[in-house]
């Protein structure tokens, strides 16, 4: 839950859920291109009590915040019958909703901002792309996949690198934050200032270990990733002694979850699968080491049709 202050009282805004819309499609056994957009809400609570006793408080409403569009490509260099190179490229436009320090008239543009950055939490900070407002990114990846008998299942393995640079696209200038009245470009130097980063960078270093049970029908595993680089803003800490922050930093996440594949057709060629996992910070600032009560959690579910 984030608190944001105003003249008139302060107003809560509570991150709820997030979804994440994909398609994707295979040429042979070697491409893949796909498309994905993010839709994520949020409870925004504010001062204003309802008109009549009873009635809707037209201070309380459902935030809905939309995130980027991607674009990838993803060809998959086959190296043996158990062994492929995925190398992949993507691009977000950048309508991805919301501005951390909007205009007088679009308040509601910050609510839409926070939640879009609690959806990016949620997934550890993998996703960063995805989630940044007025942001077009470029993200390269490259990656191994290995699968293998072992006992009465298969054992898939996987590693993976992605680079997302994510460019600034026109969000607005921040704001004062020491109260003194003047915009942060006219503050002494020594006080703490807001800054928009024009590239924020985001490094992902992920694996992962599965074992499929009964061709695929029940898999459980784990995933493991490090995200690190630079976020959008830096913001200043204002009664720290002139510091501040960069709520970038570096994340170490894992991740349980079970996977399943469930063919409809006896040729397995159209079918569903559900994915189910948990994202655990590992320390980090989403672990709550800047602030114990700031921890953060998220519940994954996913489900999809093949054919």
């Amino acid at each position: 839950m984030v608190v944001v202050a105003q003249p008139t009282g302060s107003t809560t805004i509570e991150p709820t859920a997030s979804f994440l819309i994909g398609i994707g499609y295979r040429i042979g056994d070697e491409w893949e291109i796909s498309a994905r957009f993010p839709i994520s809400t949020g409870e925004s609570n504010g001062p204003i009590e309802p008109f009549v006793e009873g009635a809707r408080n037209p201070d309380a409403y459902t935030q809905i915040a939309t995130g980027g569009l991607e674009l990838a490509v993803k060809p998959h260099f086959i190296l043996s019958r158990d062994m492929r190179l995925p190398i992949g490229l993507a691009l977000v436009f950048p309508t991805a909703s919301g501005d951390m320090y909007p205009n007088i008239d679009s308040r509601a543009d910050l609510g839409k901002a926070i939640v879009n950055k609690a959806a990016s939490a949620s997934r550890g900070w993998e996703e960063r792309a995805l989630f940044a407002h007025q942001r077009m990114s470029i993200v390269p990846s490259g990656g191994v996949l290995w699968s293998t008998s072992a006992g009465p299942g298969m054992l898939n393995l996987g590693a993976d690198l992605k680079l997302e640079l994510m460019f600034d696209t026109g969000a607005n200038d921040p704001v004062d934050r020491d109260g003194d009245g003047n915009p942060d470009s006219e503050v002494d130097d020594t006080a703490p200032k807001d800054k928009i980063h024009s590239t924020a960078i985001n490094v992902v270093v992920a694996t992962e270990v599965f074992y499929g049970l009964f061709d695929g029908l029940l898999s459980p595993g784990f995933r493991l990733w490090l995200a690190g680089g630079s976020a959008e803003e830096s913001l200043s800490v204002v009664g720290s002694g002139g510091g501040g922050f960069d709520p970038g930093g570096v994340q170490f996440v894992f991740e349980p979850g079970i996977h399943s594949h469930v063919g409809f057709t006896e040729s397995n060629g159209f079918g569903m699968d559900f994915r189910l996992g948990y994202m655990i910070p590992m320390g980090g600032e989403l672990g709550g080491d800047n602030a114990p009560s700031a921890s953060v959690g998220g519940l994954k579910l996913g489900a999809g049709f093949f054919f």
